[in-house]
């Protein structure tokens, strides 16, 4: 079977043809000789109860986007994301930290004390001061 340009012409005279892209010809099987398959019909009355439950377990999954656990022996909060400002808190190796990460710095609270931690790794040994799962912990030396 060719097709081609639709036109009237090819309509009336009873052609399987459709369009082409741009005007070039194409083989298509229309399947139009062919019968389908009707799908069945389910009735439902309109007063029919929801199902008190469904068949498959519901899995509810969380992920701390915005979680870090501390990775040195302790992590010095700062009131700037600067290494140059004050200490005013220390956080303890091992404790799970919550904040909005901003580069390498994450805006947190711990024990009353809002500030910034460094987030990124130490210059003198290349260690992560964070790990983004608990079960990344490394021991400390």
């Amino acid at each position: 079977m060719r097709a081609g340009n639709y036109t009237s012409e090819n309509y009336e005279r009873g052609a399987d043809s459709a369009y082409a892209d741009g005007g070039r010809d194409a083989d298509i099987d229309t399947g139009s000789n062919r019968e389908l398959p009707q799908a069945p019909v389910v009735t439902v009355p309109v007063d029919t109860p929801a199902p008190e439950s469904t068949p498959f377990a519901a899995v509810t999954m969380t992920f701390d986007e915005d979680a870090v656990w501390i990775n040195l022996s302790h992590l010095v909060i700062r009131p700037q994301p600067d290494f140059e400002t004050e200490k005013i808190g220390n956080i303890p190796y091992g404790t799970k930290v919550m904040g909005e990460i901003d580069g390498n710095w994450m805006f947190t609270s711990y024990n009353g004390v809002e500030g910034y931690i460094y987030i990124g790794k130490m210059k003198s040994n290349d260690r992560p001061c964070v790990v983004y799962s608990a079960s990344d912990l490394q021991p400390l030396d």
